[in-house]
C-alpha cells in the first residue's frame, strides 16, 4: 500500500511539473511573439522613414541638378568669345593668356588680327622673314591636330632649325610655363633681358605689348632660367587684336 501511495505521489508531482513547463513555454512563446511584433513595428517605422528620406534625397538631387544648370548657363554666358571694343590692353592680354593656358586655339582664333594675322617668335629677336605667320580661320583652329612639321626659326646655340609640329612648338616655345600666373607683368615694358637682341619695338613700332615674366625657378641658376611670353596687340578702332606671340629666355 505504501508503495502505491508513493508512486501516486510521484505521478501527481510529475503532472504538476509538466503543467508548469507547459505554462512556462506558453509564456515564453507569448513573450517572443510580443518581441517579434515589436521588431516588426520598428522595422515598418524605419522602412517608412527610409521612404521619406529617399524622397527627400531625390528632391535634393533634382534641386542640385537645377542649380548646377543655372551655374553652367551663367558660366557659359561669361565665356570669352572674342575681343571687346573698349577693353584695356591689360584686360585683353589677361583674356588671351587665360585662353592660351587652356590650349583653346578655337577661342584664340577670334582674337587674332584678321588683317595682319599673328606671328610666332621663339626668341626675343623677331625675325620678320623666318617667323611663321598665321591668319584666323580653319587653318589656325586645326593647328593642334595638324601633324605637319614647320620650321619656326633656329635653335639658340646650335643654329639647327626648329622643326616641330604646332603642338610641340606650343609646348616648348609658347606655353612652356604657367604664364597665366607669372611673377611679373610688364605693360609696354620689357622685363626679361639676355644676350639676344630684343627688336620687338622695331618690328611692332605702332603696337602695344604685355609681357608675362618669370624671374627664375631654380636658385642655383641665379635667375638665368627666366622665361617670358610677350603678347603683341594692334589697336584697331578701339579693339585690341593679337598680332604677335614672342617667347623669350636666356640665350647663349
Amino acid at each position: 500500500m505504501k508503495l502505491k501511495q508513493a508512486i501516486l505521489f510521484f505521478l501527481i508531482i510529475a503532472v504538476f511539473a509538466l503543467n508548469g513547463c507547459v505554462a512556462n513555454t506558453e509564456e515564453n512563446i507569448s513573450q517572443l511573439r510580443k518581441e517579434l511584433n515589436a521588431e516588426r513595428n520598428k522595422t515598418q517605422t524605419l522602412e517608412s522613414k527610409l521612404m521619406e528620406y529617399s524622397e527627400t534625397i531625390n528632391d535634393l538631387r533634382l534641386e542640385v541638378k537645377d542649380k548646377e544648370k543655372i551655374i553652367s548657363d551663367f558660366e557659359e554666358s561669361l565665356l570669352i568669345t572674342g575681343p571687346v571694343q573698349g577693353n584695356s590692353l591689360l584686360t585683353e592680354a589677361l583674356n588671351v593668356i587665360e585662353i592660351m593656358a587652356n590650349y583653346d586655339i578655337a577661342t584664340l582664333n577670334a582674337f587674332v588680327s584678321p588683317v595682319r594675322g599673328v606671328r610666332f617668335s621663339p626668341y626675343a629677336y623677331v625675325n620678320e622673314n623666318d617667323d611663321i605667320l598665321f591668319f584666323p580661320g580653319t587653318g589656325l583652329i586645326n593647328l593642334f591636330n595638324d601633324p605637319t612639321e614647320h620650321i619656326w626659326g633656329s635653335y639658340d646655340g646650335s643654329g639647327e632649325p626648329i622643326e616641330l609640329t604646332f603642338s610641340d612648338y606650343y609646348m616648348r616655345f609658347v606655353y612652356d610655363q604657367d604664364f597665366a600666373n607669372p611673377h611679373m607683368i610688364g605693360i609696354n615694358q620689357a622685363i626679361g633681358t639676355g644676350n639676344t637682341l630684343n627688336n620687338l619695338t622695331d618690328v611692332y613700332p605702332n603696337d602695344a605689348f604685355v609681357e608675362f615674366h618669370f624671374t627664375g625657378f631654380d636658385p642655383q641658376y641665379e635667375g638665368i632660367d627666366w622665361r617670358s611670353l610677350t603678347l603683341v596687340f594692334n589697336n584697331d578702332n578701339g579693339t585690341w587684336y593679337l598680332v604677335g606671340i614672342v617667347h623669350s629666355e636666356w640665350t647663349i
